[in-house]
């Protein structure tokens, strides 16, 4: 089974995604920093779900790091500060999707279940 990888540094934030996550029926581990999450390689297959802005490492530094290509993981970008410019690193860094806070709960369960199909980990 796939697992949706958390990273944020705001513990509240990574509790109530992962509860969320959890009573959807999904795997989850969560993850306080970029720099946790790249320590943890390799992944077990699934998707990431991480804060733009971390403390160290920021969501598009973490894209940069991930390894490209067939079976790499769909990575869903949250960020408060949206913008057109943002919009456009992270898009040309390869996330899988943007999604600006404050977001409503479907929001965020329809992404990850798509980047998961998307994956080829998890039917949505």
């Amino acid at each position: 089974m796939s697992i949706v990888h958390i990273i944020d540094d705001d513990e509240a934030v990574l509790d109530a995604l992962t509860l969320l996550l959890e009573t959807e029926h999904l795997r989850v581990r969560g993850y306080r920093s970029a720099e946790m999450f790249l320590d943890q390689w390799p992944w077990p297959p699934g998707c990431i779900v991480t804060d733009m802005h971390l403390d160290g490492l920021s969501g598009l530094d973490l894209l940069q790091r991930l390894p490209p290509g067939p079976g790499a993981a769909p990575t869903i970008l949250i960020t408060g500060r949206s913008g057109l410019a943002l919009a456009d690193d992270a898009r040309r860094l390869g996330a899988f999707a943007l999604i600006e806070k404050p977001f409503s709960p479907e929001t965020i369960i329809d992404a990850v279940r798509s980047a998961l199909a998307a994956s080829g980990a998890e039917r949505p």
